[in-house]
């Protein structure tokens, strides 16, 4: 099978041989010059798709083929304009006419192979993704996570504690940091409104800088009338052993948690310091920062070129394929939770309602609907 990248470069090697021979043509200089405005245009495209290891793709017979036939178009195509520097002296205008005529068939023939390149890539990616994504993958669950901060008393309450330990077995498990509230208060200014990126249902993003200088992305979740504080904080504690198996280049990594407790008195009558009990009231998980925000600005922002639209759908697919082989359904794909680093690298983010299927369950059910997949 033809290797891809090796027809890609020699292509954009014959596109510069047609370059330079245009320079010299000594007849039908106007059809020469279209053909080297076309091969400029392939060779410009082929080249940010080889910069971008876009075309390290997995090789596909129908794209190989349109990869092929390409490049013997173009072959064609410099042989034609190199004939095109001798000068006719003999039957001048005749043999100038049909060479017109072969040079238009070879710049048709290239927009033709153009066309089914692009219709091959389409159509792969297209099968790759539905072969991906199983239907009836099943309906998501509950919502979405919450907000504000609160303070760090020196001793925790029995839930308290029971819910800490927890939490503490992800930094031996999973590599996660434990962070105090007050890092993440200096990290973000206090909280302030001017660092707020994002803000969903139940939480709220502030954008910071830890100690080190590292920016990282700071999610904050507060219970709600909605979603009570035990099952918020399991909630969130089932998010972080989930990414925590996700580290890959598509998927925000993230860098570990916060948990934030109070004193409450659960006899709001009394002032009996035995009724006063501790009890979690916040939780934060911190993540990579991406500069570039979320797929949904993308889309309705300016214009990418499509080698940089098939890098990042090329990234997703990856992201949902490894999803797939770990049997987790992530139940919230959308652009808005698709982020993209400082080189548009895409990130799957917001685990907030995945879910992991049990070895040999193949469906899942819920009574709410969130997102997609």
């Amino acid at each position: 099978m033809a290797d891809p990248i090796g027809t890609a470069k020699q292509i954009v090697k014959m596109a510069l041989a047609i370059r330079r021979a245009v320079q010299t043509v000594r007849r039908n200089e106007e059809e020469c010059r279209d053909i080297e405005q076309l091969a400029t245009r392939v060779s410009s495209i082929l080249s940010q798709l080889l910069e971008t290891a876009a075309a390290a793709a997995t090789s596909d017979p129908a794209m190989d083929g349109a990869m092929a036939a390409l490049e013997r178009s173009l072959d064609r195509a410099l042989k034609l304009v190199t004939s095109c520097q001798k000068r006719s002296t003999m039957h001048r205008v005749c043999a100038a006419g049909a060479m017109a005529r072969q040079l238009r068939r070879v710049q048709d023939d290239i927009l033709r192979q153009m066309v089914l390149g692009v219709f091959a890539t389409t159509t792969q990616l297209t099968l790759s993704l539905n072969m991906l994504v199983q239907p009836g993958a099943g309906a998501p669950p509950p919502a979405h996570p919450p907000r504000s901060g609160s303070r760090w008393p020196s001793s925790l309450g029995i839930e308290a504690r029971i819910r800490h330990l927890r939490f503490s077995g992800l930094e031996a498990t999973a590599g996660l940091k434990k962070f105090s509230l007050s890092e993440l208060e200096t990290a973000t200014d206090h909280f302030s409104e001017e660092n707020i990126i994002g803000r969903g249902g139940h939480s709220i993003v502030y954008k910071g800088v830890l100690d080190d200088g590292l920016m990282v992305a700071i999610k904050l979740y507060n219970p709600s009338s909605r979603i009570p504080a035990d099952r918020l904080h399991e909630r969130v504690h089932d998010e972080l052993r989930l990414v925590s198996k996700l580290r890959h280049k598509n998927f925000v990594n993230f860098l570990g948690y916060c948990l934030a407790v109070e004193e409450v008195n659960e006899d709001e009558g009394s002032e009996d310091e035995s009724f006063r009990i501790t009890q979690v009231s916040s939780s934060f998980m911190v993540g990579e920062y991406m500069p570039n925000a979320s797929l949904d600005r993308i889309i309705n922002g300016s214009r990418l070129h499509w080698s940089s639209v098939f890098h990042i759908i090329q990234g997703i697919a990856q992201g949902v394929k490894i999803l797939h082989d770990r049997n987790i359904v992530h139940l919230d794909l959308k652009p808005s939770n698709i982020l993209l680093d400082s080189d548009f690298n895409p990130k799957i983010g917001d685990f907030g309602v995945a879910r992991e299927l049990d070895l040999g369950e193949n469906d899942l059910s819920d009574n709410h609907f969130v997102g997609s997949m």
